[in-house]
């Protein structure tokens, strides 16, 4: 017997000395190992396995964990046919053997249970007592006589009781029953070391046992049968071989050491012992290995000094490790996601070397997902998720509510809204009509089965008795089933008929391959592993609990309950990826830098008090001599070895941060991570990050404060002015008088929350008018100035840099030729409106451009493809696109749900609209979102030197670039403006709207060609007004289409839109054929140039974009608009003071006496 044992505390490179030692077997092809890991480890055990010894070195190495050795080896011996019984299925095997026994069923403490929850608990404990090697009989034997203990005795009674029943029915179904293929999941292990002695399966094998913390009873007894059979094992211990000072901390590791040298020594093995540590160690017969030195010194002293009894300070303030205190949530996710940037941009840093780790997942995740896909940081929830939210589950849920609520309006929407819609042959638009309909009238339960007849005057009674016939005919016929039904096997078996008429999985896999197609693929894998838990959880209750009578109603409520608990874990589609980390798990791979957000709520390894026995019962059953773990002891010392863990991951940089919640603090906090941090740098500060300007509910400067205090008193004199028009229209008969009373009514709590929120805000502002914020302040003093003076490091700090050469977005250039100090505000205040879980206007644009550029890339390229194929592809990755870009918000309320309703009827006008102007012309599509920057593949940058000498490199993304074919390309851009109002064409030919010019003066220098056209798509619902005989369907397809620039070029012209025929047409004749087509908006909205003078409005734009370069570096930020017309809808306004009746004067330096093409002529 080969063994050796490898000690080293977290860090050090203990996996690194394995993988290296794999990395050799490899080279030898007669040699085969297997790598035994965790389960949450054996993802990133593989790719570091690869990474080492190449990707064929797994042709010979197997990465596994206990459970995947005792099947695959289950394999071998011909026994794949036996199942592993999972939690679940005990836990309704346990439901089902109560269920049958009189004598469990007056049992007080089940009768107590929930209908799903004790079940789930009888199954965890019973787990944990087979792990403990504890039985039913011990358990009996140790039943306490003190009165006491009464309480204690009779859970131990009830639950020995269960447990007794419970292996004396698996023991009569082994016997008895040649169906039974089920197994025990902690019994699997016995059968794993059975398999072991008689087959010896390893002979042949190196075995690395890695990342294992202890060993229970039956992990032990394996590993014990492993080192008889194995060819050689290698087991790693995470801790040194003598840890004085912190016994504690590794309390549970130094007992599965101590075990481990009494089974070797109960073998008569001697181990070869390794110790890899920082400082070389003089044990007898023990090989030392230098340990990794790749951590910073603070986070290398971290690892040696936290929860050490006699703890070595850090002297100074370490830099390397921050500590925050962040207002809210939402500051904490932007903060940490501009710090990612940083890490990333400045020094290097890939994003698979961060991970982060939040102590309240719950209130941050929209805000985390928001705030690092507003950044394109790719990133990964590298946790287990509920499926309870999955469409297919709320579907299923839907069709049983249905059958046992007889028919509520909240049930039969939301079994529409899960999917049954598309089932029915229903779109989005049918079922919101339906709704609106059946909210009105109040259509609920019979009246589905009658004619609709009221309100024929205001909807379409015709339409909406065909859309209730199509609902009626796809829920009738399961709904008759299901209320015949009284056993949990008869639904389960109704269910899953209607999975197969639905032809469900057939859908799933048409929309996986879709999604899969569209760069989804993360939701893909989900749907696929969602389907697979439902009919694991539906086999499994056929199997156990199949034949239990239950109402629909309670078998809707089992069925959520499973759902509730069951959770899938989905691998990273990418490697490049930030890891979003559940609290409890940790990263088996390098990492650099480590965010610990509400690093306060971070609570470690719970306490297991909610498995039936609480801390203290367990702490005296241990005394007693039955040890089922969860001691309080060990709760202790494990969540203190969590903390260490945690603490030791990052090599460069750790970052914790807590949030001040102030008076509405009511979180359950733990301080002890914070604490054993600061114990370690006394010398570390909290710095208190500020708030995120502008913000209504936590208002941070006199400037927000003002500016919310006026946006409140606006939109209520609004709402005021709103009540007035209602009463007039109400005395005009247009409104009703209920109509009437119950706006009065809503009218009056809005009032209220409006009168409340102003009074708070001028409460704030009375009392905080010395706390400034320094920028907003000095906006403030000099409202009244013309211009105001800055630091010229203050300004360029918001773009990048290369070198010497500034990196600009033309965005922001535009923003600064409209309004300098608007752009000032914006982006060096930076000021907003706090949104909450509230659809901004910044996730409507993100998400109309996301849905446009798959459109484009999945449906306008393929020329193929008409309208009919474009809202297939539409509805199938609709809500994922809304998911991604709303982070959950889009279903967070009504308001929202209705935002997301408006947007899918503006999404089908205006793709439908894009497919038919693509086929009334030749142009050829490059691409959407196409990139101007230093990328493979992506449009070459602008660079030169302004006329001041400051060198600079134009960036930016063009929404869509066409061209016409020809010897050489004519480029058509287009960009999509979801505002009200897109730019008129004379601030294009004036140079106030620069992007599209600078795209194509960036095509044509980078790419070669000449410029065809510029074009903005208005993308939003605006109603247009009707022109002369024009039909609406003719008005939707012109609201979308294109408005800007054109060449008078002939190869343009013909290319957007199709010459029909071979009659010559003159250069007005092709105009006017132009303007009359869908492709285009409406003549006033276009404009043709000769091509001389579209070269010179772009050349002169660039020109413009070299001023505007200058003006930044020099500091100066004049308040001077160019229309000043504007300003009234401006939201920095009572910031900035600016009055267009001042005698205001431009003096910046090149601006004088430059003049538009228009202009001059």
């Amino acid at each position: 017997m080969n063994v050796e044992l490898v000690y080293g505390r977290k860090g050090v490179g203990k996996s690194a000395y394995i993988h290296q030692k794999c990395g050799e077997i490899c080279k030898d092809f007669a040699r085969r190992a297997i790598v035994i890991v965790p389960d949450q480890y054996s993802h990133e055990t593989e790719l570091s396995l690869i990474a080492a010894s190449g990707r064929q070195g797994l042709a010979s190495i197997e990465v596994l964990t206990f459970k995947r050795l005792a099947h695959r080896i289950k394999l071998r011996c011909g026994g794949a046919a036996v199942n592993t019984l999972s939690s679940k299925g005990r836990a309704m095997l346990i439901c089902s053997i109560v269920s049958k026994s009189p004598t469990l069923r007056e049992n007080s403490f089940v009768a107590g249970g929930n209908k799903t929850g004790i079940w789930t608990e009888f199954s965890t404990l019973i787990a944990q007592m087979k792990q403990h090697g504890v039985t039913p009989k011990q358990l009996r034997e140790h039943i306490p006589s003190e009165s006491q203990y009464q309480h204690t005795a009779e859970k131990m009674r009830q639950v020995a009781d269960v447990f007794g029943e419970y292996e004396s029915y698996l023991a009569q179904l082994h016997e008895g029953s040649a169906e039974w293929d089920y197994i025990d999941g902690e019994d699997e292990s016995a059968l794993l070391c059975e398999n072991l002695r008689e087959l010896k399966p390893l002979a042949d094998t190196e075995v690395f046992i890695d990342g294992f913390d202890d060993f229970s009873l039956l992990d032990l007894t394996t590993v014990e049968e492993i080192i008889k059979t194995a060819k050689a094992v290698t087991i790693v211990l995470p801790c040194g071989m003598r840890e004085t000072s912190r016994r504690e901390l590794f309390s549970r590791q130094l007992r599965m050491s101590a075990k481990l040298d009494a089974l070797l020594a109960e073998l008569g093995v001697t181990p070869k012992r390794v110790w890899i540590a920082k400082d070389s160690v003089q044990v007898p017969a023990v090989v030392h290995i230098p340990a990794y030195e790749g951590k910073s010194p603070e986070l290398a002293h971290i690892e040696e000094q936290v929860f050490c009894g006699d703890c070595k300070s850090w002297q100074g303030v370490p830099s390397d490790v921050a500590l925050t205190v962040e207002p809210s949530p939402e500051a904490q996710a932007e903060h940490m996601a501009d710090e990612i940037v940083r890490l990333v941009r400045d020094s290097g840093y890939r994003y698979r070397e961060i991970a982060v780790l939040c102590g309240d997942m719950d209130e941050s995740r929209p805000y985390l997902i928001s705030a690092l896909e507003k950044r394109e940081i790719p990133f990964f929830m590298d946790a287990e998720r509920g499926i309870k939210n999955n469409a297919l589950v709320r579907l299923l849920l839907g069709i049983l509510r249905i059958s046992s609520g007889g028919k509520s309006f909240a049930g039969m929407f939301g079994l529409l809204k899960a999917g049954f819609d598309e089932l029915c042959g229903l779109t989005k638009e049918d079922v919101n009509y339906l709704e609106r309909y059946c909210k009105r009238y109040s259509i609920r339960g019979t009246l589905w089965e009658r004619d609709f007849t009221l309100g024929g005057d205001s909807f379409d009674i015709d339409r909406l008795n065909l859309l209730r016939q199509k609902v009626q005919s796809a829920v009738g016929e399961t709904e008759a089933v299901l209320n015949q039904s009284n056993t949990a096997g008869q639904f389960v078996s109704v269910l899953r008929q209607f999975l197969e008429q639905s032809q469900i999985a057939d859908r799933l896999a048409q929309e996986e391959i879709r999604l899969n197609a569209s760069g989804l693929s993360a939701y893909a894998l989900e749907n696929s592993a969602v389907y697979h838990g439902v009919e694991d959880i539906f086999e499994q209750i056929s199997k156990f609990i199949g034949d239990i009578e239950y109402s629909a109603s309670d078998f809707a409520d089992l069925l959520e309950g499973l759902f509730a608990e069951e959770q899938i874990t989905v691998i990273p589609a990418g490697m490049d990826q930030v890891s979003i980390l559940s609290p409890g798990r940790t990263s088996a791979r390098q990492i650099k830098a480590l965010f610990l957000l509400s690093a306060d709520m971070i609570q470690g390894t719970l306490p297991l008090s909610s498995c039936i026995f609480n801390t203290q019962e367990r702490d005296w059953l241990k005394q007693s001599g039955v040890d089922i773990g969860g001691d309080s002891g060990s709760v202790i010392s494990d969540q203190q070895y969590y903390f260490y863990q945690m603490l030791s991951t990052p090599t460069k940089k750790l970052y914790l941060s807590r949030i001040d919640y102030g008076a509405n603090e009511d979180k359950q906090k733990n301080p002890v991570l914070m604490q054993a941090v600061q114990s370690v740098f006394p010398e570390l500060a909290e710095r208190k990050a500020p708030s995120l300007p502008y913000t209504i509910a936590q208002a941070d400067n006199e400037g927000a404060a003002l500016e919310a205090l006026l946006f409140e008193q606006s939109t209520l004199r609004n709402a005021q002015r709103y009540q007035a028009l209602l009463g007039q229209k109400r005395k005009e008969g247009a409104v009703s008088e209920e109509e009437y009373q119950s706006a009065l009514t809503a009218s009056a709590r809005y009032f209220q929350q409006k009168e409340e929120r102003i009074q708070g805000l001028t409460q704030w502002f009375s009392q905080n008018r010395a706390e400034k914020y320094f920028m907003a302040d000095s906006a403030a003093k000099q409202g009244r100035q013309y211009s105001l003076t800055t630091s010229p490091v203050a300004l360029s700090r918001i773009f990048a840099k290369d070198g010497k050469r500034l990196v600009m977005d033309i965005s922001k250039l535009e923003s600064y030729q409209n309004c300098p100090y608007a752009f000032y505000v914006r982006y060096c205040i930076a000021p907003r409106m706090e949104s909450g879980l509230r659809i901004s206007s910044l996730d409507v644009g993100n998400f109309i451009h996301d849905m446009v550029h798959l459109f484009t890339e999945n449906v306008l390229k393929n020329k193929s493809a008409g309208v009919a194929e474009g809202m297939a592809f539409l509805n199938a990755v609709y809500d994922q696109v809304a998911e991604k870009n709303g982070a959950g918000r889009f279903s967070a309320d009504g308001q929202n749900q209705y935002i997301l309703t408006r947007l899918r009827s503006l999404m089908q006008d205006m793709l439908s609209a894009m497919v038919i102007q693509r086929d009334l012309g030749t142009v050829e599509l490059l691409g959407s979102e196409v990139p101007i920057g230093m990328g493979e593949g992506q449009v070459p940058p602008l660079e030169d030197v302004t006329p001041g000498g400051v060198p600079f490199r134009v960036l930016g993304k063009i929404d869509r670039v066409e061209y016409a074919k020809g010897p050489s390309p004519r480029w058509i851009v287009s960009d999509y403006k979801t505002g009200r109002n897109p730019p008129k064409i004379s601030e294009v030919l004036q140079w106030e709207a620069l992007q599209l010019p600078v795209y194509l003066y960036a095509l044509e220098k980078g790419l070669g060609g000449e410029a065809g056209a510029m074009f903005y798509v208005s993308a939003n619902d605006k109603p247009e007004p009707l022109e002369q005989n024009q039909a609406p369907e003719q008005q939707r397809e012109k609201r979308y289409g294109r408005m800007g620039v054109v060449s008078n070029n002939e190869a343009v012209m013909n290319a957007l839109v199709r010459q029909e025929g071979e009659e010559k047409e003159d250069n007005a004749q092709q105009q006017r054929r132009m303007l009359s087509s869908q492709v285009f908006s409406n003549v006033q909205k276009t404009k043709f140039l000769e091509q001389a003078e579209l070269e010179k409005v772009i050349q002169q734009a660039f020109a413009c974009c070299m001023d505007i370069i200058d003006d930044i570096s020099t500091g100066e930020i004049p308040k001077k608009p160019k229309r000043a017309n504007r300003c009234q809808f401006c939201p920095y306004r009572r910031m900035c003071g600016y009055d267009p009746d001042l005698p205001n004067r431009d003096n910046r330096p090149g601006r004088r006496g430059k003049k538009s093409p228009q202009e001059t002529t």
